[in-house]
Parts: structure tokens; sequence; C-alpha cells
């Protein structure tokens, strides 16, 4: 069984659908406790990619080591339970806020509460008539974008996870309410190994590496300072939002 992931080192990973590249030759590390940001445009691979992690999807070719065993080792009911995952086509059940956040898990009240002040939910539940227990809505039909990915970014911290993977999943969130989210996970879960999928490169900036992602290919890494260095296309990006902000 597996207590915890504590490294992935994935080397010259290659995905194909009938024959196509979809992904090819990609290389990643990711160290104990490190956050890794991934950017890359819609369509880049970047989500499959993540599915790896799971097993959701198997390598053509390639190697993916956890821990410094082949994943296929390890059963992807295993790798769930160590990582916390969310995705954007991750919805909402037309359940109370708190049943969205337990999803059907056996948590005890008090975790599944701690998850939800983390994620910073109980900022918005707490001016709800009902609280924890208003209706989400078909989908979260009731709720604003940034409420729902909150909640799904509690959803997936309740189980305690030694790897949080967020894929675009904060797109929603302000910047404050986003550095107040990442602060409480740096301060209440100190171990945790995070991967961040952002096209904001404030959701990046304080990333251990970052990965961009062109057509299944990983065209640049390095931190983000390395980054305003050796890539033109990433000092545009920072230079287009940073007048955007303005």
């Amino acid at each position: 069984p597996l207590e915890r992931i504590n490294d992935i080192h994935i080397r010259k990973l290659s995905f194909k659908d009938e024959d196509i590249d979809i992904l090819s030759d990609i290389n990643f590390d990711l160290e104990n406790n490190q956050k890794i940001g991934i950017m890359g445009l819609t369509g880049s691979g970047k989500t499959l990619f993540l599915k790896h992690f799971l097993r959701a999807v198997e390598p053509t070719d390639g190697k993916i080591l956890i821990n410094g065993k082949d994943i296929k080792e390890y059963k992807s009911h295993d790798l769930r339970k160590e990582i916390g995952f969310c995705f954007q086509e991750n919805f909402l059940i037309n359940e109370t806020i708190y049943e969205n956040i337990r999803f059907g898990r056996d948590l005890e009240e008090k975790d599944v509460l701690k998850a939800a002040r983390i994620a910073d939910v109980d900022e918005f539940t707490k001016k709800l008539e009902k609280g924890y227990k208003t209706m989400a809505g078909e989908k979260g039909s009731n709720l604003s974008g940034g409420q729902k990915q909150r909640i799904m970014i509690a959803r997936a911290l309740v189980a305690h996870p030694s790897l949080l993977i967020l894929d675009d999943i904060t797109s929603r969130l302000d910047a404050n309410t986003e550095g107040r989210v990442f602060e409480n996970i740096k301060k209440n879960y100190p171990n945790i190994s995070m991967i961040l999928v952002s096209q904001k490169i404030s959701s990046l900036k304080d990333c251990d590496q970052i990965y961009i992602f062109d057509e299944g290919k990983i065209s640049e890494s390095g931190t983000h300072d390395e980054l305003l260095k050796t890539s033109s296309l990433y000092r545009e990006i920072e230079l287009s939002q940073s007048n955007y902000d303005e």
C-alpha cells in the first residue's frame, strides 16, 4: 500500500491516440513538499497529463515513478486516497454545501468543517441563511463560480491527501481569496505537495518549478525568475496580465 506520495519522477512520457501523439517526451519532477506550476493553452495536454497520476489513463511510452516505484505497482484506489484532485470538469451535486464537501465519504464533521475553513468556504456560508445546509442546486447553479471552486478545493483537502492537484480551479477567485486559500493550505498541511494548473502568473509566481505545455510537449520550464529571463512567451504573458491588472 501507498503510505504517502513523497516524490514523482516522469521520464519520456508519451500518449498516443490512434497513432497521433497527444503527449510526447514529457519529463517532470516533483519532490516532497514542492509546489509545481503548469501553464499552457487550452488543448495543450495539461489535464490529460494529470490524469496519468490517478491511472485514469496509461501512457503509451515512458515511465512514471512514485517514491521510486513504477506507478503500475500501485492500485488506482490507493493513488486516489493520497491524491486530492480537482479537475475543471469536477461538478457539484444537487445536495447541501456540506454534503458536496463530504461527497459520500465516511468523514467526521470536524474534518469537513476544517477543510471548509481552509478553502475559505466558511467566508460565504456564514452569510447564507441556512449555512452549510444551503442546497448547491443542479451542478451548483445556486452558487457563484468562485464559491463552487472553493467547495471543490475543500472536497479535495478533506481526506488529508499528500498531493493536491488543482487543474485551473482558482480561475474564478480574486487574488486576495486565492492568496488566503494557499496560505491556509500551507499553514494547515505543511507536508502537502501541490500541482497547480493556472493561466494566471500571479498564481504560479511562488512555485518551485513551472512547466509550460505547448501542443502536448513541455516547451519550457524553470522558476518564475528564470522564465522571465529565458522565455519570451512567459514575459509577454506577464506583461499583458500586469497591464490588465492595472
